[in-house]
């Protein structure tokens, strides 16, 4: 606990360089997500998670239950999707993750911890985790317990094993690390990624900066994956806890119930797929995070950062022995992998954007090594430092620049949702026969095809803008009755069940009507209001 003590007690006297790293995040966070704290935007879940963590125990994150009903007993009341109370939430939890960050890797240049503060605050993930604004905050806790988890981890392996065993606290230090890596497991299944990711990169650096000899980085290399697997199981076992007690079945939906279990050529498929998307990430999947300019510009920031690497390897030759240049590059083959490790344990079909913050610790490292190049007697160390510098600056400025062309997507869904939705509910009840207490069947709302509706997604100027989740369309999106209900006041009991769905389906007038927004689009048959989208139902 010391270790964390210690930290949180340089917090609380607020020295300059986590005084400058908890300003810029607010500052450089304004600047980015501004638009969406101080506008509420209901698009995607957001539609109807408005007093709800969404889906926790049958999703097997136990720890959001945990959250959603602390908050609910401290705020005493509802949990809300409130912009500017989460968002400065979220802003001031990223400030904390940066600090713990540059503390564990010894970042103590002012230029790095600002570019520090920068690069975490205005990365892709963050940007989509604000469009799941109801819960963002409580994934930020997450987040931080993951990164408090592989400090926790990073301090304990300085130790021998005697000592260790010897000690009151050092066993107590890896136990809060189990709890706190399974609590944030138990948040989203992908945070594990981020403590082995945190834990990866100090080990990396250690062994760039000559810090250890082999067995040393095998003792690090045990504790860490020890701690990992029993933090795994403790999440596992919590698990099977919270579904016994709900009297619940973990969930299929994304592949939920299989997380992390495939077959030996699953492993192949996915490990060969951690390597491409390392190298160059392909667009226009769901977990894409480098979108637009970002796309090339992740590729320019990763060959800098690689060139960077292998100057200052150079520069060290001498002082490498043969085995730790054996470590060495047994540890850069499987960077790629520590840095997308969520695409080992998730199906790529079903990885989301908020999946890949892992992937953050590889700019993390790279402004430690531009912190590490520049060295006055090193020739061309000044000129790699600021290279590389600049190159992370010119991606955090992209990603300001596209996080701000994100929200104002949204902005354009939302605007466009309430006027067609709000014409539609004009339309139902000029239906002929309409009565407010007839229940309202909906026909083929997935094929909705309406050549009059100008969508965002038809836009040139969107074009690429595909960050998850704010390229869902909010007409077509699976709740847009209850988006009705709850933004425009209308409320119409609806018809849901398959079988009678089926029924209505087969009448002979419905067979007969024309598609919504034609004429007769909408009709009240048999005492039922029948809105028919499609002809595909």
């Amino acid at each position: 606990m010391s270790t964390l003590t210690n930290l949180f007690h340089h917090l609380i006297r607020m020295d300059r360089k986590h005084k400058i790293i908890l300003l810029t995040t607010m500052v450089a966070g304004i600047l980015t997500h501004g638009m969406m704290m101080f506008n509420e935007y209901a698009f995607h879940d957001d539609l109807t998670e408005l007093f709800v963590f969404g889906s926790t125990i049958s999703s097997g994150r136990w720890m959001l239950r945990v959250f959603w009903k602390c908050a609910e007993f401290f705020l005493r009341g509802h949990v809300y999707a409130m912009p500017v109370f989460n968002g400065t939430l979220v802003l001031v939890l990223s400030g904390l993750c940066a600090c713990l960050l540059a503390y564990l890797y010894q970042i103590n240049n002012i230029v790095s911890c600002i570019l520090l503060a920068v690069v975490m605050v205005a990365y892709p993930v963050v940007t989509a985790l604000m469009g799941y604004m109801y819960c963002a905050p409580a994934y930020m806790i997450a987040v931080l317990m993951a990164i408090a988890a592989g400090v926790l981890i990073c301090s304990v392996w300085r130790y021998g094993w005697k000592e260790i065993l010897a000690s009151k606290r050092l066993p107590g230090k890896i136990v809060l690390a189990i709890v706190l890596t399974a609590c944030a497991t138990g948040v989203y299944q992908s945070y594990i990624c981020v403590t082995v990711a945190v834990v990866f990169f100090r080990i990396y650096l250690d062994v760039l900066e000559q810090n250890e000899g082999v067995r040393k980085w095998l003792h690090e290399c045990v504790i860490a994956v020890m701690t990992l697997a029993l933090s795994l199981a403790a999440y596992l076992a919590a698990v099977q806890l919270s579904l016994k007690i709900y009297h619940m079945e973990l969930s299929a939906r994304q592949g939920i119930n299989s997380y992390g279990i495939t077959n030996i050529a699953g492993y192949l498929q996915r490990i060969a797929l951690a390597y491409s998307e390392f190298f160059r990430p392909r667009l226009e999947q769901h977990y894409t995070i480098y979108i637009l300019t970002m796309h090339s510009l992740y590729v320019v920031v990763l060959g800098v950062g690689i060139l960077a690497t292998i100057y200052y390897i150079l520069r060290n030759r001498n002082s490498y022995s043969k085995t730790q240049l054996a470590v060495m590059a047994f540890m850069t083959v499987i960077l790629p992998l520590a840095s997308n490790f969520v695409l080992i344990l998730i199906e790529e079909s079903a990885t989301r954007s908020l999946e890949m913050y892992s992937q953050l610790l590889l700019l993390v490292y790279f402004v430690k090594l531009y912190e590490m190049v520049e060295k006055p007697n090193w020739k061309h160390a000044r000129m790699v430092s600021l290279l590389g510098a600049a190159t992370l600056v010119y991606l955090c400025v992209a990603e300001i620049h596209i996080a701000n062309i994100c929200y104002l997507k949204s902005a354009f869904i939302q605007k466009q949702a309430d006027s067609y939705l709000n014409t539609l509910i004009t339309q139902i009840k000029s239906a002929k026969g309409y009565q407010p207490d007839q229940k309202i069947i909906y026909l083929g709302h997935n094929s909705l095809y309406d050549p009059s509706y100008s969508r965002v997604e038809d836009m040139d100027e969107f074009n690429g803008v595909e960050l998850d989740p704010f390229g869902t369309d909010s007409v077509k999106n699976y709740n847009f009755d209850i988006y009705m209900k709850m933004w425009l006041g209308f409320w119409q009991d609806g018809i849901w069940d398959e079988d009678q769905i089926q029924e209505v389906e087969s009448w002979p007038e419905v067979q007969a009507m024309p598609t919504y927004p034609s004429n007769d689009g909408i009709q009240v048959i048999n005492d039922i209001i029948v809105v028919k989208f499609s002809n595909e139902y």
